[in-house]
Formats: structure tokens, sequence, C-alpha cells
């Protein structure tokens, strides 16, 4: 798998590597093959993705703020530092805790 947009000169915070401008959610794909996908997204205050289903496992690494991901009506906090695993299938959608910017790390494999 080849990666991309991470440095090799030295070490950055990863979420330093993707900023979202007022209302918008901006992504950066630093990895697509069949093994795996790996997608940064950056989330400006009060947006967020309606349900979506993989057909992979998705891992959330929440690198600022505290992601909110819903899974049947039921929310799960994913605060910075942290992450959260979701079966593949499973219709979930993901957006900022109480309309904050969020960054986060989504792994599909």
């Amino acid at each position: 798998m080849s990666i991309k947009g991470v440095p090799t000169d030295a070490a950055r915070p990863l979420a330093d590597l993707i900023v979202a401008g007022e209302h918008t959610v901006a992504s950066r794909g630093l990895a697509r093959q069949q093994v795996a996908d790996l997608t940064l997204f950056a989330f400006a205050a009060g947006e967020s993705v309606s349900e979506e289903r993989y057909p992979a496992d998705t891992v959330y690494v929440c690198l600022e703020g505290t992601l909110a991901v819903t899974r049947g009506g039921e929310q799960a906090l994913v605060p910075a530092g942290s992450c959260l695993r979701v079966k593949e299938g499973v219709g979930h959608a993901v957006s900022g805790v109480g309309g904050s910017v969020v960054k986060f790390l989504q792994v599909n494999a």
C-alpha cells in the first residue's frame, strides 16, 4: 500500500495535515487500496456526515475535539486521543459534539 501526504522529513501532529474552512467538511486521502483506506477529515463547527455503511470495519481515531458516532439512534463519544470501531455493514453518522470543530482519521479495513 502506498501512503501519501504524510511527512517523511520530520514528525508532525496528524491533525495539522488537514484544515476545514468555515461551514465545510474537508477530507484528505492518505491511502486507498483494496486492503485499507486511510482518510483524514476536518469538520467545521456544525458540519456532519449523515448515515453511511461501509463493506469493511471502520475505525475512527479522534485527533481534535470530540467526535460523535451515532449508530441505531445511540451516540458514542470519541474524545481526542481515543478510537472507536464500527463493524462492517452497520449504518452510522458522524459529527462534532455540540457543533464543535473536530478532526479525525478514518480507517476502513
